[in-house]
């Protein structure tokens, strides 16, 4: 088996664990959905790289039949795992825009399982079926993504809306990598002869994608990046088992950096998560049992420290910040 693509193979499945692992702690630390669906995942993705490595390490003294070469290699097997990745992916999108349900994680889900199988059974076995098998992928992933631009163009939800401008940057890049996939995928499988490669080089090319394993790299990034900020936070101050619809959990999540950030009190950190939620502050002083200009004078003091005018400015600097 070539050494490179040994060490670089194996540097993938240990990436991938890790990232899975430390997802996992940050779900027993947060309790967030969104990190059990991250570990699964990175787990399906560990296991789809060890079932190519397994294949390639046992053809390793064999020589490589070019005839193989758009062979899919336990096409059922393969489809399974894979659709338990995209699936995971697909929920993970649902839960960052707020529209997590199992009836709509499933009927995509479902339609991709049909058309997978499909051509798996009813293609001729072949360059096109190898391409069109690889990029069902892309095209599910493609959807994911024009899914969540379009929650975001029409959702009336400005808190949303803010908060999904977070992830302009990132989805940009994963957009272009998609493409990528799509591009390396159509040029070794359908534009390029396979005499122009080494002859060894055809067994590692033929279900490999490097564009692919730079996205889901991205995306450890950045996963990884969102479970630092979750543990630094949650080893001293555990999750509210008060939270009990997406708002809440989205400003538990964001409080206590913001609060730390602005020196705020731990009573003017209470009143701001009312505020957050829409109260008014005769409300704010109904819950909290407090005069209300008790109330007024804590608004005063926040906005003071914040530097902002008014409620609405405060939202918007709490939801970019």
């Amino acid at each position: 088996m070539n050494a490179v693509f040994f060490f670089y193979t194996m540097i993938l499945i240990v990436i991938s664990m890790l990232v899975a692992m430390a997802a996992i702690i940050a779900l027993i630390s947060s309790r967030q959905r969104l990190f059990l669906l991250s570990a699964g995942t990175f787990l399906c993705y560990a296991l789809e790289l060890t079932e190519i490595f397994f294949f390639e390490y046992l053809g390793q003294n064999a020589p490589f039949d070019q005839n193989t070469f758009y062979a899919i290699t336990s096409p059922f097997t393969r489809s399974t795992i894979a659709i338990a990745l995209l699936a995971l992916i697909w929920a993970s999108a649902l839960e960052i825009l707020d529209r997590f349900s199992l009836r709509l994680v499933a009927t995509p889900i479902a339609a991709l399982s049909l058309i997978t199988f499909l051509i798996i059974v009813g293609l001729p076995s072949g360059a096109f079926r190898q391409w069109i098998y690889y990029n069902t992928r892309q095209i599910f992933l493609l959807f994911v993504c024009a899914y969540s631009l379009w929650v975001y163009q029409k959702t009336g939800d400005s808190v949303l809306r803010i908060r999904l401008q977070r992830f302009k940057k990132v989805f940009l890049i994963l957009l272009a990598l998609i493409l990528f996939i799509v591009v390396e995928d159509t040029m070794n499988i359908l534009l390029l002869p396979l005499g122009v490669f080494p002859n060894w080089l055809p067994m590692y090319l033929s279900e490999r994608n490097l564009s692919e394993n730079i996205l889901m790299l991205v995306l450890a990034y950045h996963l990884l990046k969102k479970i630092y900020a979750t543990l630094s936070i949650r080893i001293s101050e555990p999750p509210s088992p008060n939270a009990t619809d997406n708002l809440q959990w989205h400003i538990e999540e964001q409080m206590p950096r913001f609060s730390k950030r602005y020196g705020l009190s731990k009573r003017e950190t209470e009143i701001l998560e009312f505020i957050l939620e829409g109260k008014t502050n005769q409300e704010i002083a109904d819950e909290l049992f407090l005069a209300l200009g008790t109330v007024k004078t804590h608004v005063h003091n926040i906005l003071k420290k914040c530097d902002l005018k008014n409620r609405e400015s405060l939202s918007i600097e709490f939801w970019q910040a």
